[in-house]
């Protein structure tokens, strides 16, 4: 483990989370927080369905969860909604993102596919203090950094709460050894932005971010040339003159 997770890595890694909480995931939590009441209006709805979700969709690289057609996105939240996954995701309730998985394959609506990878994304941006997200990149790097221990079992990490469970050790770890502690300094230097207003009152879901940055970067989901991360202060002081 330790040749896989260095101080190095974890700062690029803090850098990547400030950015893109800041950059969109900021915004997508403060509005699917309010799920459930956008659902009760109509009109809303809709506007959130053709302008927010679809989006939210493409962003994420994870419209292939559901069948084609407008019809299927509608399903698939009238589904959230109907299995009370916005309430279970707001208590913490980790199993969710498995059961309601195997449920839409099952019914047939709105998927025939497992939707853990786009339950776990809409789970994380409600609840980000419990919910990490999963994916091929995820799955492969969590993999890497356990592998050694003989409990483990590969085709384990295909169950989410195997996955997650894995994530709180990692996040443990790392809080043992105090990497996280560049961290902090460098969400000060953000300090007028949302990723500091919203992570500075909410440390384990800064801390689980990294990870899932951290993650995505060792599964091979960064580009070829490493970014100049550092560099996003210098943007930030620029725009606020």
């Amino acid at each position: 483990m330790e040749k896989l997770i260095t101080e190095d890595k974890i700062e690029n890694s803090t850098f990547e989370a400030i950015y893109w909480w800041n950059r969109t995931e900021n915004y997508y939590h403060n509005i699917f927080v309010e799920l459930d009441e956008i659902y009760q209006d109509k009109k809303l709805f809709e506007f959130f369905i053709i302008k927010i979700f679809e989006t939210f969709l493409r962003e994420y690289a994870i419209r292939r969860n559901l069948s084609s057609g407008h019809k299927s996105i509608c399903m698939f939240i009238d589904e959230l909604i109907q299995n009370n996954f916005i309430i279970e995701v707001k208590q913490g309730n980790t199993d969710i993102i498995d059961n309601l998985s195997n449920k839409l394959k099952c019914n047939k609506k709105s998927t025939k596919r497992h939707t853990k990878s786009l339950l776990s994304k809409v789970a994380f941006l409600i609840n980000p203090n419990v919910f990490s997200l999963y994916d091929g990149f995820a799955k492969k790097s969590i993999w890497n950094i356990f592998k050694d221990k003989k409990t483990i079992k590969k085709n384990s990490l295909n169950i989410y709460s195997n996955f997650i469970k894995l994530i709180n050790d990692l996040h443990m770890e790392l809080k043992t050894k105090k990497l996280f502690k560049n961290s902090t300094n460098i969400l000060r230097s953000f300090n007028n932005t949302p990723a500091y207003s919203y992570f500075s009152k909410n440390e384990k879901a800064f801390e689980l971010r990294i990870i899932d940055k951290f993650l995505w970067l060792l599964g091979g989901g960064a580009i070829k040339e490493e970014c100049p991360n550092r560099e996003y202060i210098k943007l930030i002081k620029l725009i606020e003159k």
